[in-house]
Parts: structure tokens; C-alpha cells; sequence
């Protein structure tokens, strides 16, 4: 860890440069026009091929962005085939694949995989559901608590992906990087003798991002794929860790002028550092009732609220490291006062980590 800190990391004085090439990056990239609800209807019903991926064998198929525009898409009944949908969506079913790598990008509403075997999945939605599955490896970014049912041995890791119109296709899809409960995983069907039917992938285990990076080359090159500045979900550890690591962790509360000021860019300059890891995250608006609910002193909760706007969003993370405010010192910068921090050494800690990431259900739905 000492070693680490030795190295230059990225920080809040990166804020301005990196929101001015995401500004660039964006002119660069043509965004495609919003479709109207008739234009919507026309199209599927005048190409309905273009919304199904039906038994490919041996194959690749890339639906490249702005070829669905968040429209629904099927994927059906295929075999040893390569499957990247590289476009926002509205809902993806994936049915009876066997030993396919499948990309899904943001869909806005849900994601059902079942009758699967065999497959290794990158998915980033708002709802995740599988059933009736068998050895799925994925990468997922999910806004909600994910499902399975009838499933067996069912790895899940957090979702791991680049390519340059993935952060705007995550806003027009209306959900937030930062809110990703990838290892909250509800099984429907658990075992009567405790064993579970899903368990977390060791890091860096799922093979499809070298495997996309190369089919991908036409619309951005390895390196972008595999550069963590270049990342707009959070890598976080989730629920892998034990209680007594969660216990050791800490929890911040991101104001919310410096939450709208560094949402976009601080994803990637917490994935670069190596002197930091993010556990849970969750961005939200607060409630009424739960701004009731976070601990503070009375002359905290006085200054708190009377000083800041709590009817825009604010950004809760948690994490460890060894040299807590050092790091935190070194990436927030200017804006080191605005964050409150909940740590290990406060009895609220415990009460107010289970009230954030587990009690706050309407918090996670979209803003």
C-alpha cells in the first residue's frame, strides 16, 4: 500500500480538464436523434429482424449505437456465437444461448436471461432477472436488487466495460453509474442445506473484455477498453467482502454542489487510484423522511441542512484504505469540506451503513 501512495494519482484538480474532453469526446461522437413513439412503432413492426438475434451459430453479431435507440432487442436460441449490443434499449430478453460471451449496454428497464448455459455476460440495466440458468459468469451493473430463480452456479462481478458512447447512453437511459447493487443478488429458489446457487467472480476472471476489445476495433481501440480512466460505472467490491472487512470501511456523504460538479469524472479517478476501494455506492435524492434518518449531532444536522440544497442529489460511498484522509484530502481538493464522513470509530457507523444501502429502497429507483 506504502508503494502505491508514492505514485501520482488522479484528483480533483483533474475535474476541469477531464469534464472539458468529455465535453469534446461527446461533440466527437454523433449522438443519434430521439425517435417519437409512431417512429418507434414504424420501425418494429417494418424490421422486426433487426430486433432479434435468433439462432446464430458460430457467429458475431454487433449491434452498433444508435441501431436500436432504445428500442426492446431479442437474443434467441444461439450457439458459440459473440453477441455485443452496443446501444441503449428499453428491455433485452436473451433466451436458450448456450457458450455465447454476450455485451448488453444500458437498458432502461429490464434485463431477462433464461434457459442460458454456459455463457459469460456483460449487462449494465435498471432491472436484472434469470431464470431457469446454469454457470452464467457476469459483469453486471443493476440499479436494483438482482434476481434469479431455478439458477445454478451463477457468478456475478461489477461490470467492467468501455467504448466512448457508453456514458451518454447511460443517461438517456436515466440511470445513475453510481447506483449499482451488482452483489445484492435475491434468490428466489434457495437451497433447503444453505448452499448458495450464485457466489461473486474473483477480479478480473471474466474473459469477454479482451474478447470484445478485438471485435470492437472499428469503434475504439483496446486500450480505451482497458483504460480505467475511461470507465463511467465505479469498480466497487460489493458484498464479497466479510462482515468483519465491511466493518472496517467507511462512509462518506458527498454534498450536493460538489455531487453535481464531480459525478461525471470522479468515477474514473476512483478506478485509477490503487490507494482506495470503493465498497457500495448509492446515488440518490434524499427523502424528506430520510434525511430523519441519517445520524448526525444536533449542531451537525442544523449546519448540514441549512447550508446545503438537499432537493438536488447528494452521493453516498462507501470504502476502505489505509490512509483514509489522505486519499480523500488528495482527490476531493478544493472541495475536501464538502463531504461528511461516518467512520469505523463512530457507534452510529453500523446503524447508518444498514439504513443507506439496505433500508433505502425508494432512494435507488430512478430520479
Amino acid at each position: 500500500m506504502g508503494n502505491c501512495l508514492k505514485r501520482k494519482q488522479p484528483n480533483a484538480k483533474e475535474l476541469s480538464k477531464d469534464e472539458n474532453q468529455n465535453k469534446k469526446n461527446q461533440q466527437e461522437v454523433p449522438q443519434p436523434k430521439p425517435l417519437k413513439s409512431w417512429e418507434i412503432r414504424r420501425l418494429q413492426q417494418q424490421n422486426k429482424d433487426d430486433f432479434v438475434c435468433r439462432n446464430k451459430q458460430d457467429e458475431t453479431v454487433i449491434k452498433q449505437p444508435g441501431s436500436l435507440n432504445g428500442l426492446q432487442y431479442k437474443i434467441e436460441s444461439c450457439t458459440n456465437s459473440e453477441i455485443y449490443v452496443l446501444d441503449h434499449s428499453t428491455t433485452i430478453f436473451v433466451d436458450d444461448c448456450t457458450n455465447c460471451k454476450i455485451f448488453i449496454g444500458p437498458c432502461k428497464a429490464s434485463v431477462f436471461v433464461r434457459d442460458c448455459k454456459n455463457c459469460e455476460m456483460v449487462i449494465a440495466c435498471q432491472q436484472y432477472r434469470s431464470r431457469d440458468c446454469q454457470n452464467i459468469k457476469t459483469l453486471l451493473y443493476c440499479q436494483s436488487q438482482p434476481v434469479i430463480e431455478s439458477c445454478k452456479d451463477m457468478q456475478f462481478g461489477c461490470f467492467n466495460f468501455a467504448y466512448p458512447q457508453l456514458n451518454q447512453q447511460f443517461k438517456d437511459c436515466g440511470i445513475n453509474p453510481w447506483t449499482n447493487n451488482w452483489s445484492d443478488i435475491y434468490d428466489f429458489t434457495k437451497n433447503t442445506n444453505g448452499v448458495l446457487n450464485y457466489s461473486y467472480l474473483p477480479e478480473n476472471e471474466i474473459q469477454i473484455i479482451p474478447y470484445a476489445c478485438e471485435k470492437l476495433s472499428s469503434l475504439c481501440s483496446r486500450e480505451y477498453c482497458e483504460e480505467k480512466q475511461n470507465l463511467c460505472v465505479p469498480i466497487t467490491k460489493g458484498l464479497r467482502l466479510s462482515t468483519n472487512e465491511l466493518s472496517n470501511s467507511s462512509i462518506i456523504m458527498i454534498y450536493p454542489e460538489a455531487t453535481s460538479k464531480m459525478i461525471d469524472p470522479l468515477a474514473s479517478i476512483f478506478n485509477q487510484r490503487n490507494d482506495i476501494q470503493i465498497i457500495r455506492t448509492l446515488y440518490c435524492k434524499l427523502l424528506d423522511d430520510s434525511r430523519q434518518d441519517l445520524i448526525f449531532n444536533q449542531e451537525e444536522k442544523s449546519t448540514i441542512f441549512s447550508q446545503h440544497d438537499f432537493s438536488q442529489s447528494v452521493l453516498f460511498i462507501q470504502l476502505q484504505s489505509e490512509n483514509l484522509k489522505q486519499a480523500l484530502d488528495d482527490i476531493f481538493g478544493e472541495y475536501s469540506n464538502q463531504y461528511y464522513l461516518w467512520n469505523k470509530t463512530k457507534a452510529s457507523f453500523t446503524k447508518i451503513s444498514k439504513i443507506i444501502f439496505e433500508n433505502w429502497e425508494d432512494e435507488r429507483k430512478p430520479n
